[in-house]
């Protein structure tokens, strides 16, 4: 029996908008080397990739259930994805530009071509002497998310018909897969297939499964949640203010990750007013670093008015550019 509530009737938006801060007030305090104590103790990596992984494990899934044919699905996700990449570039390469000096024409077009096409966290060499020592690793999730969207449609034509018990069996299986690759079995093995797996999405695979699971059996979890939401919301608050010193077994910890899904999708469905109608989270996730980088070329790496600086460009940049490329779609 299917449930009376609206799946598009959430507030997505506000938890990816706290995601992406919790990345930008992350890496603040990681690369500008400023302490806002306040600010820091409301940031936990948990609540930053985890949450984009599952809310794209959640909506592929349903963009799958409305169309899976190839063209239309891989259109969108490659619209969502890289026009925004280009147009974060696009301020990335006029700051180099403008602060560095040493790289060459072939540099840059070698820059342009593998971070906007080919491998995005790629950047040559030359630029490690340029800010922190990185362009922008926040590019990481994008090969990742992108193997992750062709799994997934590969495996929906099977996954679809099958029951909790099959599902959880699946999730089981990635959990063990990422529990080896983080136990780094795979160190013996010969250079070039041990790069492949570590930027395969064999690492997060779960978390993104976790977020197509709750997704598939959306009448049978989402009105539970959602009428007990308080539960997973306290159990979650107790988990963040009550230190656990385990390692964990995957990237993320597995019990957190369980915790931060059951809170978000209940949260979401509870409370879908709190709503923000402009989502500018992927572009502020794929601008910080941009800015960050600028201001320590710059010698500012301990100014708290230039982190202040560098939230404010990073909002407003993001916000022109997600309302710039979605007027170009929509032409």
């Amino acid at each position: 029996m299917t449930c009376s509530i609206d799946k598009r009737n959430n507030c997505f938006n506000l938890i990816r908008l706290y995601a992406c801060l919790n990345v930008l007030f992350y890496h603040m305090d990681l690369h500008m080397d400023v302490k806002t104590p306040i600010i820091n103790s409301l940031v936990n990596p948990i609540n930053g990739v985890p949450v984009f992984f599952l809310l794209s494990g959640f909506l592929i899934w349903m963009s799958l259930e409305r169309n899976d044919k190839f063209k239309p699905f891989f259109t969108k996700r490659i619209l969502r994805l890289y026009p925004e990449l280009w147009f974060s570039m696009l301020i990335e390469i006029i700051l180099l530009l403008c602060l560095f000096e040493g790289a060459t024409v072939l540099d840059y077009m070698r820059l342009i071509l593998f971070q906007g096409l080919i491998y995005p966290p790629y950047a040559p060499k030359v630029f490690d002497a340029y800010g922190m020592g990185f362009l922008n690793l926040a590019l990481w999730t994008i090969p990742v998310i992108l193997q992750f969207y062709l799994l997934i449609w590969v495996l929906y034509p099977w996954l679809k018909k099958k029951s909790k018990s099959v599902w959880i069996i699946v999730l089981l299986v990635s959990i063990i897969i990422a529990a080896l690759l983080n136990a780094n079995v795979h160190k013996s093995f010969p250079l070039p297939l041990k790069f492949i797996i570590r930027i395969s999405v064999g690492y997060h695979l779960w978390i993104f499964l976790i977020g197509s699971f709750i997704a598939k059996f959306f009448d049978d979890f989402i009105p539970i949640l959602m009428k007990y939401w308080y539960i997973p919301f306290m159990a979650f608050i107790a988990y963040e203010a009550i230190p656990i010193p385990v390692k964990p077994i995957v990237t993320y910890s597995l019990s957190g990750v369980v915790l931060l899904a059951l809170f978000m999708f209940s949260f979401a469905y509870k409370f879908p007013m709190l709503t923000v109608t402009k989502d500018i989270s992927y572009a502020v996730y794929l601008n910080h670093l941009v800015f960050t980088n600028a201001f320590i070329q710059l010698g500012y790496k301990g100014n708290g008015l230039a982190v202040f600086l560098i939230v404010m460009l990073t909002l407003l940049y993001s916000y022109i550019s997600t309302v710039f490329i979605s007027r170009i779609l929509k032409k």
